[in-house]
């Protein structure tokens, strides 16, 4: 679903133009995304960049939807992350249990295997950040399925 935002200019230059925050609160929670869990300084900081965006300009509606949608799509990435990552760590582990079951019962295929599911995640990741980004930098308001819906009504 798009709308597009009255109160956005037409051309996008500068931190005080609301496209080019909404914009940066993609780019920004990508920084956590791409963390993919497990807590890093990057996934903290892709948590804290958007949600300080809508802390610092909650009074513009526009900016407050994408910088709260931007927050809660860095939240999915990582919890997304952190259960892939837990899945691949203990493939490997099964390596280190028992190498001869793991080289010849099919286990180096199934850690490749996991590596480009994970690949694969984080490319569609990617494209969601920059295609969200896109549409704020535009100035429409574009509403993920779910967490749209929240970000209308943030609960902070």
């Amino acid at each position: 679903m798009v709308e597009s935002s009255p109160s956005a200019s037409s051309t996008p230059s500068s931190l005080e133009d609301p496209k080019v925050l909404a914009a940066a609160a993609y780019l920004l929670g990508g920084i956590g995304g791409y963390g993919f869990g497990y807590l890093s300084a990057s996934t903290v900081i892709g948590l804290l960049l958007p949600l300080g965006i809508y802390m610092w300009k909650k009074t513009d509606a526009f900016i407050a939807f994408h910088a709260f949608q931007a927050f809660l799509w860095t939240v999915v990435v990582a919890v997304v992350g952190f259960v892939l990552g837990t899945v691949l760590l203990a493939q490997t582990q099964a390596a280190y249990a028992n190498p001869y079951a793991y080289a010849y019962g099919g286990g180096f295929g199934a850690t490749l295997g996991l590596i480009g599911i994970f690949s694969m995640v984080g490319l569609v990741i990617l494209v969601v950040d920059l295609f969200l980004a896109y549409k704020a930098y535009k100035g429409d308001k574009f509403k993920l399925p779910v967490l749209g819906a929240m970000a209308e009504k943030p609960f902070l």
